[in-house]
C-alpha cells in the first residue's frame, strides 16, 4: 500500500513524465505544422497560378473574340460596298439597254 504522500509524489511525477513526453515530442509536433503551414501556401499559389491562367485564357477568348467580330464587320462592309457598286453597275447597263431599245425603234420606224 501506498502512503497518501507517497500516492502524491508518484501522480506528481507520472504528470511530470507525462509533460516531459509532450515537451520532447514539441519538435515533431512543430515539423508537422511547419508541413502543413507551406503545404497551404502551395495549394494558395498553385491556386493563385490557376486562376491567373483562367484569367489569361478568358482575356485571350475575348480578343479572339473582338478581333473576328472586327473582321466580319470589315468582311460585310466590303460586301455592302460591293453590293452599291453592282446595283450602280446593273443601273448603267439597264439604261444603256434603253438607249440601245429607243435607238432600235427609232430605226425600225424609218
Amino acid at each position: 500500500e501506498l502512503s497518501i504522500t507517497e500516492a502524491v509524489v508518484s501522480t506528481q511525477s507520472t504528470g511530470m513524465e507525462e509533460k516531459a513526453e509532450m515537451v520532447k515530442d514539441l519538435p515533431t509536433m512543430q515539423d508537422q505544422i511547419n508541413k502543413a503551414t507551406q503545404g497551404y501556401q502551395k495549394t494558395r499559389e498553385i491556386g493563385h497560378e490557376m486562376e491567373q491562367k483562367r484569367r489569361e485564357e478568358r482575356l485571350r477568348e475575348m480578343e479572339e473574340m473582338e478581333e473576328r467580330e472586327k473582321r466580319l464587320r470589315e468582311m460585310r462592309d466590303e460586301l455592302r460596298q460591293k453590293e452599291e457598286e453592282l446595283f450602280k453597275h446593273m443601273e448603267k447597263l439597264k439604261e444603256s439597254i434603253e438607249k440601245e431599245e429607243d435607238k432600235l425603234q427609232s430605226v425600225g420606224k424609218k
